[in-house]
C-alpha cells in the first residue's frame, strides 16, 4: 500500500472557508456546527481536517454525510489517524493490529459496518482475512 502523502495545492477562493477536524463518529455535532456557522454548499470551501470517524456512534452516518457534502467542488476530506482504520479492512492491511484496535474500540466505523451485515459479535471472528473481505463486499 502507498502510504506517501498527496500534496494539493487549492486555487483561489473568494468565499469562506471552513476548517472542521476531530468529529470522530459525531453526525450530530457536526450537523450542529454546519448550521451554527451557515455552512452554505457551493458558496463556502469546506475542509474535514481529519478524526472524521471511530470513537463515536454515528460513524456511518457521518462517512454518509460527508460523501454527500463531497458532491460540492469546494469540499475536501482528509484523513486522519483514527480514520486509518477504515483502510486496514479495505487493503487487508495489518490485520492483526486492527484486531488489537477493534476489541478495545466498542465504537467504530468497522464494527458499525459489520452489525450492516448482521456479521454477528467481533469476539467470534477467527479469520480476519475473510471477515475483511466480507465487510470490502457488502460496502
Amino acid at each position: 500500500m502507498n502510504r506517501k502523502p498527496v500534496i494539493r495545492h487549492l486555487h483561489d477562493f473568494d468565499g469562506r472557508t471552513i476548517v472542521i477536524s476531530d468529529l470522530h463518529g459525531n453526525d450530530t455535532l457536526f450537523t450542529r456546527l454546519l448550521e451554527k456557522c451557515s455552512y452554505k454548499p457551493g458558496e463556502d470551501r469546506l475542509i474535514l481536517l481529519g478524526d472524521l470517524v471511530e470513537k463515536g456512534t454515528q460513524n456511518l452516518d457521518i462517512l454518509h454525510h460527508i460523501m454527500e457534502l463531497s458532491k460540492y467542488p469546494e469540499v475536501y476530506a482528509i484523513m486522519g489517524n483514527c480514520d486509518f482504520v477504515a483502510k486496514n479492512v479495505l487493503y487487508s492491511y495489518r490485520l492483526d493490529y486492527l484486531r488489537k484496535v477493534l476489541t478495545n474500540r466498542k465504537e467504530s466505523l468497522i464494527h458499525e459496518m459489520a452489525a450492516k451485515l448482521n456479521l454477528g459479535p467481533f469476539e467470534d471472528v477467527q479469520d480476519m482475512n475473510s471477515w475483511a473481505a466480507t465487510i470490502r463486499k457488502g460496502f
